[in-house]
């Protein structure tokens, strides 16, 4: 009976070893997926799809669907890959993870997310898609190891973002007869602007634990003035009509109060408790941006672009938005 006993408490011991090993496990994969920034991924490609249907492009919804579904993939290598470099090029970060996965399981998770979403957008817009996500992939693959206060790694931050935005313009280009020719040139300058946006903000996340840098949080602020107008200069060149023209401008507004509130807040007091948050509001403020311009193509696009705050503002007070 004894030996009975103790061979049940081994197993239980064994159980709550193998149970704490999978709780670590997800653990370690929370801390490299940063899950409020792999919700803000969708909209990119909803944006550049909006952009050419405005233009009266056709846009397949299940392309554009599949390509969403390719672009949670990529930024979940994105988050992966980049977010490990800040992590190792940063002593003490805002949020110390509970897991510490090893190089090598990083490398693998983020390459298996990455090589993923090259093939769905190849399966949903072919030759195309799948070309946008593999340079997608090759920026976060050649600025691995480079921390978000480098030029490099701010760079390739932005330059993501923008490609994913590319990589929803694609959804017009599988139908029969369109090529990049047919394209607009809001298609083009409107992910610039994304990426510009995203770059400036990312700068100012080493603020959080490498000292009072207010050159990277006044660039910031510039950025959102900047966006802002372009907006203004977008509208205009689309002929909004009065409901789009409202809409939009409504988003810009509480984009503006947003984002500008919090970068200037950062600004007087630039420390981590209040750098931190004003790097997620400028990342939920992506969100406003983008359905802002997505516009062109009709109300329904900037409201389903908008309706992904809803998430991220969830997912946020769980996990860390960088």
């Amino acid at each position: 009976m004894a030996n009975d006993r103790g061979e049940l408490g081994d197993a239980r011991d064994r159980n709550a070893a193998r149970a704490q090993a999978v709780r670590r496990r997800v653990a370690s994969i929370e801390g490299l997926v940063r899950l409020p920034t792999v919700c803000t991924a969708p909209p990119d490609v909803l944006l550049g799809a909006a952009l050419v249907a405005g233009a009266g492009i056709g846009v397949s919804l299940l392309d554009v669907a599949g390509l969403s579904m390719a672009s949670i993939f990529l930024f979940a290598g994105v988050s992966t890959f980049l977010d490990e470099s800040d992590s190792s090029g940063i002593e003490s970060e805002r949020l110390v993870r509970t897991v510490e996965p090893s190089r090598r399981a990083t490398v693998l998770l983020g390459g298996a997310f990455l090589a993923t979403g090259v093939v769905v957008a190849g399966a949903s817009t072919g030759v195309t898609g799948a070309l946008v996500a593999g340079s997608l992939a090759v920026v976060v693959v050649v600025a691995e190891g480079r921390t978000s206060d480098a030029p490099v790694g701010v760079l390739s931050r932005g330059g993501t973002r923008a490609l994913n935005v590319l990589l929803g313009v694609t959804a017009g280009m599988g139908a029969a007869g369109v090529s990049s020719s047919d394209l607009p040139g809001t298609a083009i300058v409107v992910p610039l602007v994304i990426g510009g946006y995203v770059s400036t903000v990312v700068a100012i996340s080493p603020v959080e634990t490498a000292g009072s840098d207010r050159r990277a949080i006044a660039t910031a602020g510039a950025a959102v003035v900047f966006a802002v107008v372009a907006l203004g200069w977008f509208l205009v060149w689309i002929d909004a009509g009065p409901l789009e023209l409202v809409l939009s401008l409504s988003l810009a507004a509480a984009f503006a109060g947003l984002v500008g509130r919090a970068i200037l807040r950062a600004y007087a007091e630039p420390v981590s408790v209040v750098v931190a948050p004003a790097v997620g509001t400028a990342l939920f403020g992506l969100v406003l941006l983008e359905a802002a311009f997505a516009v062109a193509g009709g109300v329904e696009w900037a409201l389903a672009i908008a309706a992904f705050g809803f998430p991220f503002a969830v997912l946020s007070r769980r996990f860390a938005v960088r």
